[in-house]
């Protein structure tokens, strides 16, 4: 005797990237194309990483890491969060940082840079550019709190 599964979607609301209609969420269909099911499965890969990230955290501080563990929350981060495949996507990863702002930018004729998330990133953002000699009136930034 074979079973029949029937999947009974529940209302879809994707906040997870920053390609969120309106700036707030997707209902029905994802503006990036995601469907429910797969909004459904980001959403709990998103919960277990913040529990894996928990650990990772409290492991660090007992002196032990993983570089396994570290690509994988990386990796499932940057995909469930830009929606972008890594097996497609040929740019940069990583942290942002001195060197991959300056290897990115040193092409173009004059980079403004856009930084917005909460003060304590924003203010190390704006440290880097400065130490990397970009002037102020080339930075944009905005800080938020809560999310």
């Amino acid at each position: 005797m074979t079973e029949t599964t029937t999947h009974h979607h529940l209302p879809m609301f994707c906040d997870q990237c920053e390609q969120t209609a309106h700036g707030t969420g997707c209902s029905e269909r994802g503006v990036c194309g995601k469907d429910p099911d797969v909004e459904s499965l980001q959403k709990v890969l998103l919960y277990g990483l913040k529990g894996m990230a928990a650990y990772k955290a409290h492991a660090r501080r007992l002196g032990k890491t993983d570089p396994e563990v570290e690509a994988f929350i990386e990796e499932a981060l940057f995909a469930t969060m830009t929606n972008v495949n890594p097996a497609v996507w040929h740019g940069p990863t990583g942290k942002i940082d001195a060197r991959l702002l300056g290897d990115i930018a040193r092409p173009l004729p004059s980079p403004v840079y856009y930084v917005t998330g909460p003060p304590g990133m924003v203010g190390a953002m704006r440290g880097v550019l400065e130490g990397l000699g970009v002037a102020d009136d080339d930075v944009r930034s905005e800080e938020f709190f809560g999310y």
